[in-house]
C-alpha cells in the first residue's frame, strides 16, 4: 500500500539548484538542493535516507507507463509498500549480517526523473550543512596529496 512520507513545499520550478544524491558516512545518503527564501537567496535543504541499501535513478525519458504513474505524486516522498526489490534486498542482508529491520522502498518524482530508495528511514533537514557532503571530499583530496 503506497503512503505519501513527505511533501516538498513548494513546486520544484521555485528551486534554484535541482536535487543531487550524494553518498555520506554511516551508510546514509541524501537528495540536496537549494531553495528558494522568502527574503531572498537560498537555502540548503535535503532528504537525509538512513541505512541506505539501495539507490537508482531512472531519467524521465527513460520511464515506462507504470513509473509515470508517480506523476500525480510529484515531489512526495512515497513509501511503496513491500516490492520485489524489497523482498530481494531484504533476503540478500539477511545472509551476510543479521537482518535490518523495518526497511522501506521509498520514491519520489522531479522534474529530471525518478529516484528511488531502499532504506531504514529519512530525515528532512532544512537547513542542510552542506560541510556533510564536502568533508569526505575534502579529506580523500588531502589524503591523496603527497606532502612537499
Amino acid at each position: 500500500m503506497e503512503r505519501v512520507l513527505w511533501k516538498l513545499s513548494g513546486p520544484a520550478s521555485g528551486l534554484l539548484r535541482e536535487p543531487r544524491f550524494y553518498l555520506l558516512q554511516q551508510r546514509r545518503s541524501c537528495l540536496w538542493w537549494v531553495a528558494e527564501k522568502d527574503e531572498g537567496g537560498g537555502r540548503h535543504e535535503a532528504l537525509v535516507f538512513k541505512e541506505a541499501r539501495f539507490y537508482r535513478f531512472t531519467h524521465f525519458l527513460s520511464l515506462d507507463y507504470a513509473s509515470q504513474a508517480f506523476g500525480d505524486k510529484f515531489c512526495q516522498l512515497v513509501d511503496l509498500g513491500q516490492t520485489a526489490l524489497l523482498e530481494e534486498i531484504a533476503a540478500n542482508s539477511a545472509r551476510n549480517r543479521p537482518p535490518l529491520e523495518g526497511l522501506k522502498h521509498m520514491v519520489i518524482f522531479f522534474d529530471d526523473g525518478l529516484f528511488e530508495f531502499v532504506c531504514q528511514d529519512f530525515e528532512f533537514q532544512s537547513p542542510f550543512d552542506v560541510n556533510e557532503i564536502e568533508e569526505p571530499l575534502r579529506r580523500r583530496i588531502l589524503a591523496g596529496s603527497k606532502p612537499l
